[in-house]
């Protein structure tokens, strides 16, 4: 199990942020918890590889306890020593193109034509070129009440789609 500190026992979010300069993130995962240390997590993707991330300046955005078995994602940035988580979400995640965007919102297009909005005010995100119509991203997201009827999303994390 990570230290008490690093997650709320009782399963709400808790953000754990860092001191000193921002870890520029070098990718994104997404796999099922497989080993839990005191500062260490272990992941296997949906293709077999297995990942060690070290979680020493983890920020995490967990619904559920952290146990094995959970279906996470992870940013990370890899360093000499391997790599080290920097956030960690256990909300599902959507793949589309950016139709349309503002500085409060992102709608995207997924492959079925299914359109969806999302709030990404609070969002953690990371994209190279910014938000640009056109371009894949990977929403991670949470419904906000009436999220089925709306169709109206919380963005939790937005990457580029690989």
């Amino acid at each position: 199990m990570l230290r008490k500190n690093q997650y709320n026992v009782a399963g709400r979010s808790i953000k754990r942020f860092f001191a000193g300069e921002a870890a520029e993130e070098t990718g994104y995962v997404s796999g099922t918890l497989t080993s839990l240390g005191t500062e260490t997590l272990g992941l296997t993707l949906e293709d077999g590889t297995e990942m060690e991330f070290s979680m020493g300046s983890a920020v995490l955005d967990t619904e559920a306890d952290l146990t094995e078995g959970l279906a996470v994602t992870v940013s990370y940035q890899e360093t000499e020593a391997g790599f080290e988580a920097l956030y960690l979400t256990d909300a599902p995640t959507v793949t589309g193109e950016v139709v349309d965007g503002t500085m409060a919102s992102v709608q995207i297009r997924l492959e079925d034509g299914t359109e969806m909005l999302f709030d990404k005010q609070e969002a953690n995100v990371n994209l190279k070129d910014g938000l640009v119509i056109g371009n894949r991203i990977t929403v991670a997201y949470r419904e906000n009440g009436d999220s089925a009827e709306s169709g109206f999303y919380l963005a939790v994390m937005i990457r580029d789609a690989d």
